[in-house]
């Protein structure tokens, strides 16, 4: 991983300098970087999400703003109060295991190619990248499809969850499929 990848991933991803932790900024895009030289995709933007068209890195964008917009709104209108960094760093890597997971058939199908549940590999990544727990529970509960492992316990992993589900079903709807709650 080079400066110009890290810059790399920084463009596609500006969001990601939101993080005011410098370390922790750092460790979110070299996430990033490990998930796609682990996948079979030329370019970190050529992953698509599997809803729309719309690329991972969008859906990511979307669900980012969602989770910042969301944890603002909270913390004035109901005070509660978050990692801004943790949240935005599980936001940013709730989905990376695509790269990974993900391959498309020859009809464009979006075909998993794992026995594990959506949010593990992910939550190890940021594991081994020595990220806190509270980032890897995150990406680990965010999904509240029927292979989810555990629930949300943290604020952080709450918003994740819900703003994923916003970013996602108004693309399921448009393609006439069902919604997922």
């Amino acid at each position: 991983m080079n400066k110009e990848e890290m810059e790399y991933v920084e463009k596609l991803l500006p969001e990601v300098n939101e993080i005011k932790d410098l370390k922790l900024r750092e460790k979110v895009i070299k996430a990033w970087l490990v998930a796609w030289h682990r996948g079979k995709y030329k370019r970190i933007e050529d992953a698509m999400y599997a809803y729309g068209n719309v690329t991972l890195c969008q859906h990511t964008r979307v669900v980012t703003r969602i989770c910042m917009a969301s944890a603002d709104i909270l913390r004035e209108l109901h005070n509660l109060q978050f990692n801004k960094d943790y949240l935005i760093a599980a936001a940013l890597l709730h989905d990376i295991d695509k790269y990974i997971t993900i391959t498309i058939d020859k009809k464009g199908n979006h075909i998993r190619n794992t026995k594990f549940p959506h949010g593990y590999i992910q939550a190890k990544i940021v594991q081994e990248l020595d990220m806190p727990d509270e980032i890897a529970h995150a990406v680990l509960v965010h999904s509240r499809r029927r292979y989810t492992v555990n629930r949300p316990e943290t604020l952080e992993a709450i918003v994740l969850q819900d703003a994923d589900i916003i970013a996602m079903n108004p693309l399921i709807l448009h393609d006439g499929e069902k919604l997922h709650y």
